[in-house]
């Protein structure tokens, strides 16, 4: 397999012993966070005036297609149904080329290439297949797609980088080929990786569409918060005349219905259509869109299917995609929906080392960089980022106890303290667990308790918050793997933001029982298709309602328009005013029990007030007029 001898995991190297603990199938061993996308859509269907070739390479590949090695190593593309490969494209067989199986030190590099076709007379050319591809981490992999124009080869594709599509949900690529139509085309495709991962290919046409065929090619509404929102759909022409036609999307329940009308889309383009507004309130909606074109030669591609759920987010999290194969979300942090975590917005991309691990902390979003190992704060509206400090070690989790104002860090094996001004980490002690790799850290806000989880043994442990000796609570009962946090809500659930190894995909929001370990729950994050590790959570709460018991203050006058007089029971060392957004948008040095804050630079609005004093943090709702 695949670079198996190890997993880097948070900078720690877990030797081969523990690989079948984490997958018991072919994979991609990459180091602990991936960096891939998929561009896959439900693939259109042309009708044909004339189909000059047509490969589903069901039992073999012909021998009419040729194959060629010029790699270091045997393999090269060969027949396959799933038995090697682990998965199938449309569930029958198809070309396979694995540079895996080549092993450490070769490089593969063949091509398959078409018999010719005569294509001369056609006038409109298309070019469609089916592919999974799968790079393996930042290795210099290629698949390149030529056609043969009678004289030389013209490259028509490249894809490098990132995966593209999946078994069972092939990327579906359609290449406009006119330019190159001749009496003998023929298309090869290319594929080269140095010890990589591999890629399948089924389902190659080429093809002269019928000249009234219009279709659906994708449906640009997806999950999202309630309010007005603007449906879209892309429609296409797979004809070869110039067409006007309707397109209609329902929604339902509700009874949403909008037409539009499309005027003289060419042939072979495409064009995406705004519907009227709907206004979208919770739950779960079918969506339906189907264009309308009289004679229309092939009505298999007229009406597609989506699912969407809209979401208040009254119950959210803040966390960062570590990898993900979403066409719709990139690596970068994200607001979550607890009560329907197929709801994930993105708040921006961010090309920079992911967020590993993430905490709520005075009502501010804490996270760990990965490698950098440094603490930071980000900020809930726009996931950008402020350094506090270095860690000093690397730690892979990070949970704050608002019950006595400590910040606690977990590395593979210890338990460390977290000096929230500086980010400097201290060991408190390590757990005893031999070869274990803590993953994530949550502190119960309502005791204190500490939780950990350990990937190598997929068990769930309670650390003891003064000298981080670990009791083990029990097994999870999946296979966690690969990027994943934990946090604690205000209420003491314990949700899991889980990476399952075994299952695809494998991203999904659990509740734990901190007393027996089992899950509850396992909702997939996002489409439901599409991969996704989530990490630096974080789900926000008040401060104040859990430290009023033990600090007690006031704040006059509240509604206040230039100041604001703060009282408590114990020395102040600052106060910070914090807008909705987890801004900090002013901050004042006391050093007294007593306080007085200028506000009066401040625009109107409810705003947060951090007192944080020598018994504790508390926080009190400020309104600005």
């Amino acid at each position: 397999m695949k670079k198996t001898s190890t997993l880097l995991t948070m900078g720690i190297i877990v030797f081969s012993a523990l690989t079948q603990n984490l997958h018991a199938q072919k994979t991609d061993y990459s180091d602990f966070a991936r960096a891939k996308q998929i561009i896959t859509k439900q693939a259109p269907v042309a009708s044909a005036k004339a189909i000059f070739m047509s490969e589903a390479f069901t039992t073999e590949i012909p021998a009419t297609w040729t194959i060629t090695n010029t790699g270091t190593t045997a393999n090269a593309w060969v027949w396959d149904d799933g038995t090697n490969a682990g998965g199938t494209l449309d569930g029958t067989g198809f070309a396979f080329a694995d540079s895996d199986a080549g092993g450490s030190g070769t490089t593969m590099d063949v091509t398959l290439t078409s018999p010719a076709a005569n294509t001369s007379a056609a006038s409109l050319v298309l070019l469609s297949f089916d592919f999974y591809y799968n790079n393996f981490s930042s290795d210099p992999d290629s698949f390149i797609v030529q056609v043969y124009n009678g004289t030389s080869w013209v490259t028509k594709y490249l894809k490098t980088g990132a995966d593209t599509g999946a078994w069972s949900a092939p990327a579906h690529l359609e290449l406009n080929v006119t330019a190159e139509k001749n009496a003998a085309m023929q298309v090869r495709f290319r594929y080269r990786s140095p010890w990589g991962m591999y890629m399948g290919l089924d389902n190659v046409v080429i093809m002269e569409p019928a000249a009234n065929d219009v279709g659906m090619a994708s449906i640009d509404l997806s999950s999202g918060l309630v309010g007005s929102i603007i449906p879209k759909a892309t429609v296409q022409n797979f004809g070869t005349s110039s067409q006007t036609f309707d397109v209609t999307m329902t929604i339902n329940p509700g009874g949403y219905t909008n037409t539009q009308t499309v005027t003289s889309l060419a042939a072979a383009t495409t064009q995406q259509v705004s519907f009227s507004s709907w206004n979208a309130t919770g739950g779960n909606y079918a969506v339906e869109v189907y264009t309308q074109l009289a004679g229309d030669g092939e009505t298999s591609n007229d009406t597609m299917n989506s699912t969407v759920t809209i979401a208040s987010m009254t119950n959210k999290a803040f966390g960062y995609i570590a990898y993900t194969t979403s066409a719709s979300l990139v690596a970068g942090p994200v607001i979550i929906d607890l009560d329907a975590p197929s709801v994930v917005l993105q708040l921006a991309a961010d090309a920079a080392n992911f967020v590993s691990g993430g905490a709520w902390a005075n009502n501010k979003w804490y996270g760990i960089v990965y490698t950098d190992n440094t603490l930071i704060t980000l900020d809930t509206a726009t996931g950008a980022r402020t350094e506090i400090g270095p860690l000093g070690t690397g730690l892979n989790g990070i949970s704050y106890n608002p019950l006595t104002a400590t910040m606690y860090g977990v590395s593979s094996t210890g338990l460390y303290s977290v000096d929230m001004t500086t980010g400097t980490a201290t060991l408190l002690g390590e757990s005893g667990v031999a070869g274990s790799v803590f993953i994530n850290l949550a502190c119960n806000p309502l005791n204190g308790s500490l939780y950990t989880l350990d990937i190598v043994t997929d068990s769930l442990f309670k650390l003891d918050k003064a000298t981080g000796v670990a009791t083990l609570i029990g097994d999870i009962g999946t296979n966690a793997a690969y990027a994943q946090d934990a946090e604690f809500a205000i209420d003491g659930t314990f949700y899991l933001a889980l990476y399952d190894g075994t299952t695809s995909p494998g991203g999904m929001l659990s509740v734990c029982d901190t007393t027996t370990a089992l899950l509850s729950g396992n909702d997939l994050f996002g489409d439901g298709v599409s991969e996704m590790e989530i990490c630096g959570f974080a789900i926000p709460y008040l401060q104040s309602s859990l430290n009023e018991n033990s600090v007690r203050s006031s704040v006059f006058p509240n509604p206040a328009s230039e100041f604001v007089v703060v009282d408590a029971n114990a020395n102040i060392s600052i106060i910070e005013v914090v807008n909705i957004n987890g801004q900090v948008v002013a901050s004042q040095s006391v050093n007294d029990s007593h306080a007085v804050v200028n506000v009066k630079n401040l625009s109107a609005g409810t705003y947060i007030l951090n007192i944080v004093t020598d018994n504790g943090v508390v926080s009190k709702k400020l309104q600005i007029q």
